[in-house]
């Protein structure tokens, strides 16, 4: 009885080795190597690429700053537009400048008004002071031709005011040019200064006029990814200003960029054929282009290091694709080389 008990451990391996034989023989085989697939996106050939504008308005009595921006509307992803149609409109919330200048301008032109009118008035005072001033030094001229039948003090008298009046009518008409000069001073001035507050309008159009998106040609819109949100872009969206959140395509042609990780630069070369492929239809071949020069982190081309291989390096590879696409199948795919 004790030697069973012994002997029971020696068959153990047995049973383990067997078990083993059987399983590795229903098991199906396994591939030596796995496929490899890169990251890249099908994206227009030609393209114009539109950022969320700028939200700041500068003016000397408005001052407003934001980095970010909130998207109202923007026009179905595919949709056909024309040259000049609106594709997108954000958020304006500085109607309060326009509410200012319409207070303040009017005020401006009224007190220069004002104020022109009461230098044309002095002028007015200044030359009748004038004429009676001239007309009393000529009746004081007159009267020094009497003064040789006056005694030596009248005459004295009568040169004194004479010369008192001429100094006078001197001094007014300086008097009036300088108020000529310097009215026509003021009215540039206030012109100028006119000038400049309807410029106010100009610059406050002109911002708004940023936060509506026009098509600068015909084509047709794709979204492209939002780095924060991680997809396409939706209308009440807001994000930073200078992202890219729309695309137009000029032309139906498209273009394949994959990522190709820098251990694997000698795998790929011009004109070598890889295949793209899409959840509605089979792979799509296409034929290698173009290799990036330089490698660049992967975290900074795919716009997030959060990422695990965000740090490591990568070459960007374009490629033509062979045979046709649609609108939908733009975006990212992933991609097999041929060999």
């Amino acid at each position: 009885m004790l030697s069973q008990k012994f002997q029971i451990p020696g068959r153990v391996p047995q049973l383990l080795s067997l078990l083993l034989f059987f399983i590795l023989l229903i098991s199906p085989s396994l591939p030596a190597e796995e496929l490899q697939k890169y990251d890249g996106q099908i994206v227009p050939k030609d393209f114009i690429a539109f950022s969320a504008p700028q939200n700041t308005m500068n003016l000397p009595f408005w001052g407003s700053s934001s980095n970010g921006i909130q998207l109202l509307t923007v026009e179905k992803e595919e949709k056909k537009v024309k040259a000049g149609d609106c594709i997108a409109e954000f958020q304006f919330r500085m109607e309060g400048a326009r509410d200012h200048l319409d207070r303040q301008f009017p005020q401006i032109k009224a007190n220069n008004e004002q104020a022109l009118l009461a230098m044309q008035k002095e002028i007015v005072t200044i030359r009748q002071n004038l004429e009676e001033i001239s007309i009393r030094t000529q009746q004081a001229k007159l009267d020094l031709q009497k003064k040789s039948h006056l005694s030596l003090i009248k005459q004295k008298i009568l040169d004194c005011d004479f010369n008192i009046l001429s100094f006078e009518t001197e001094a007014l008409k300086h008097k009036l040019d300088a108020a000529i000069k310097n009215l026509e001073i003021h009215r540039m001035l206030f012109q100028k200064r006119e000038n400049i507050w309807q410029s106010y309008y100009s610059i406050f159009e002109s911002t708004r006029l940023r936060y509506k998106v026009y098509s600068p040609e015909d084509g047709y819109l794709f979204y492209p990814i939002l780095e924060a949100q991680n997809r396409k872009v939706r209308a009440g969206d807001r994000f930073n200003s200078g992202v890219h959140f729309l695309s137009l395509a000029k032309s139906d042609n498209k273009e394949l960029i994959f990522y190709l990780p820098e251990k694997d630069f000698m795998k790929v070369s011009n004109g070598d054929q890889v295949f793209i492929e899409l959840p509605a239809k089979s792979e799509v071949p296409a034929k290698v282009r173009e290799i990036g020069f330089f490698p660049q982190l992967i975290g900074d081309l795919m716009k997030s290091f959060q990422l695990p291989n965000a740090w490591d390096k990568c070459f960007v590879v374009k490629a033509d694709i062979i045979g046709d696409l649609k609108s939908s199948d733009l975006g990212s795919v992933k991609v097999r080389l041929a060999k």
